[in-house]
């Protein structure tokens, strides 16, 4: 999955394979996910009221994993500034979501951010 997941490949690429994201998407994206707009998202709600729950919880969690470098040619500011989109990016994410929740839904708010230091031998 990793390998599927992190590929620049355009065939092993869900996003750009059609069907690998046929074959993807039903049993793995669909299971961990309300949807990909707001079309989706508020039609598994209104699903899973049907089925008598009174609300949701939403979340669009997001992780990041910064790598520090023994290279000099890359600043400490180039990760600064990757995790600052990367923030602003979930912020939109989350303030999006948030527009979605209805009576008796609830917003989760999730945000973890990984630094690995390589070790030298």
């Amino acid at each position: 999955m990793k390998f599927i997941s992190s590929s620049r490949s355009r065939i092993i690429d869900p996003d750009n394979n059609p069907l690998l994201r046929a074959a993807v998407k039903p049993f793995i994206y669909d299971h961990f996910c309300a949807g990909v707009n707001c079309k989706e998202v508020k039609q598994t709600i209104a699903d899973i009221k049907e089925l008598g729950f009174a609300g949701v919880i939403l979340c669009h969690g997001k992780e990041m994993q910064i790598e520090k470098s023994d290279d000099p040619s890359v600043a400490a500011a180039d990760n600064v500034q990757r995790a600052k989109a990367e923030i602003d990016f979930w912020k939109q994410s989350n303030l999006e979501t948030l527009h979605m929740v209805g009576n008796g839904d609830w917003i989760g708010v999730k945000y973890v951010a990984f630094l690995l230091e390589r070790f030298k031998r």
